[in-house]
């Protein structure tokens, strides 16, 4: 029997009509768990399992045995069938989620529409009806190649999308332009209650692209999220259709999205040159923390050699206790080593977004860096949060060290898209603001200045030598 060992194991009671059995509880997949017993058990019709979790009792309920009992290793496995939970958040973070099994409550009552304008009801109406058009079309025309080789399918898949792409592009931008001018009227009340709308009419055509699929379903009401990241960054046609496919480039190309492509090649050039301009600690070790999150890694292939540093120090910083965080980065920071000629000691440590607010947050390996990065960390923090954590990071800097963080700009057409069509929602700051996060570090030279669409921000914060004298930045 082949027990998985993916996350520590968890404790729990096991009960059967007869007997109450003490048990080590497993991970075996999302949905499923082995029971580890210490004697054999007489029954093994599950009434309840409790599983002891970071300190509380978590009641799974009844179990249905999926296989036979393993006499030699004592282990059976188990699917809780009352209730079914995500496991993995379970094991992983602790967090207990249910999943709903009912239909009740999936959408808002029907007055949902009132207050909204009737003309914008109208507008929502028709470009749904045009997207249904297009999108039943290129169905159609799926369907026709559907049954032909996967070599075949590929060509003409290819053709139908540098045939269908430019009118499909050129229809979705009229009505984003309608919507912009029905969104820049409304109060903030209005465009939250007439984004619920939209997106409700909306629903079936948005799950057609991976994009807006990840952002509404996966990932809602989050401003950071990794897989998004990376589809932002590929910025492909991906998706399991035609009009899939072409809907997914073109949300991953909205402004928005190039926006944060550019924040990543702003950064890696930032990084680029301090690393040319060789100002490094005693040691001649050149210390770079990325805090992970939200954070592609393809930007660290844009370093390039020459560089004087041969013992660069790369240190991920993961938020959110994802263990799959080095595979994830193995093959970029590869190329990076192609590229800079020379190997590259890299580190991986957790701290939770909640310790790096504390005065000395845990599990940091080296508390002084050269240089600190992280796109859209700050978007998902509110002023208190982001002004403790920009305290904590400035603190690990050593002495003319910089850190480079970025924001979404407020009052920008591409972020009323965004919110629309992703159901995201970011703390975007004024320039102002976003100063204001770093106006207590004092003896701090703090600078911003924007991508070229003028959508995302790039705050600056270089920390003198002991002399405070006057910094130039690179």
């Amino acid at each position: 029997m082949n027990v998985a060992h993916k996350y520590p194991p968890l404790e729990g009671w096991l009960s059967t009509k007869d007997a109450s059995h003490r048990i080590r509880v497993l991970f075996a997949s999302r949905f499923t768990l082995w029971a580890v017993f210490d004697e054999i058990p007489l029954d093994l019709l599950v009434e309840n399992l409790d599983v002891h979790v970071d300190g509380r009792v978590v009641c799974l309920g009844p179990c249905r045995t999926l296989s036979e009992f393993d006499k030699e290793e004592q282990v059976i496995w188990l699917l809780p069938s009352q209730t079914f939970y995500d496991l993995e958040l379970l094991f992983m973070r602790q967090e207990v989620k249910p999943l709903p099994l009912e239909l009740s409550g999936l959408h808002p009552p029907r007055d949902y529409r009132q207050g909204i304008d009737p003309l914008f009801c109208d507008f929502v109406a028709d470009l749904t009806c045009e997207m249904n058009d297009m999108m039943a079309h290129l169905d159609r025309m799926d369907a026709l190649y559907s049954e032909e080789p996967p070599l075949v399918q590929s060509v003409l898949q290819s053709n139908l999308i540098a045939r269908a792409g430019p009118r499909f592009e050129g229809v979705l931008n009229t009505w984003n332009q309608k919507l912009i001018q029905f969104v820049a009227l409304m109060s903030k009340v209005e465009r939250d209650h007439c984004g619920i709308y939209f997106r409700l009419q909306v629903w079936s055509i948005l799950l057609r692209a991976p994009f807006l699929a990840q952002s509404n379903m996966l990932a809602r009401h989050e401003a950071v999220d990794s897989e998004a990241h990376q589809m932002v960054y590929r910025n492909n046609y991906e998706g399991n259709s035609t009009f899939g496919k072409l809907l997914h480039k073109y949300a991953v190309g909205l402004p928005a999205a190039q926006a944060a492509r550019n924040v990543q090649h702003e950064c890696a050039d930032i990084l680029q040159t301090c690393l040319q301009n060789g100002n490094s600690a005693s040691d001649s070790k050149y210390r770079v923390l990325v805090i992970t999150k939200g954070m592609p890694f393809e930007w660290l292939e844009r370093l390039q050699s020459p560089v004087p540093f041969h013992n660069l120090v790369l240190t991920l910083l993961d938020p959110d206790s994802d263990t799959q965080i080095l595979a994830e980065a193995a093959p970029q920071i590869k190329k990076m080593e192609t590229n800079l000629g020379t190997r590259v000691q890299v580190n991986h440590i957790v701290v939770t977004i909640g310790d790096l607010t504390e005065p000395e947050p845990v599990g940091v390996l080296e508390k002084v860096f050269d240089f600190i990065c992280s796109f859209g960390l700050l978007d998902s923090q509110i002023d208190m949060k982001a002004r403790a954590i920009l305290r904590t990071l400035y603190r690990w800097l050593r002495p003319g060290g910089e850190m480079v963080l970025t924001n979404a700009a407020a009052d920008n057409p591409g972020l009323l898209l965004e919110q629309y069509w992703n159901d995201r929602r970011r703390h975007n700051r004024t320039e102002q603001q976003c100063l204001d996060l770093v106006s207590d570090l004092t003896e701090a030279n703090s600078s911003l200045f924007y991508d070229e669409t003028k959508i995302e921000m790039l705050l600056r914060v270089n920390k003198p030598f002991p002399d405070y004298s006057s910094r130039v930045f690179l």
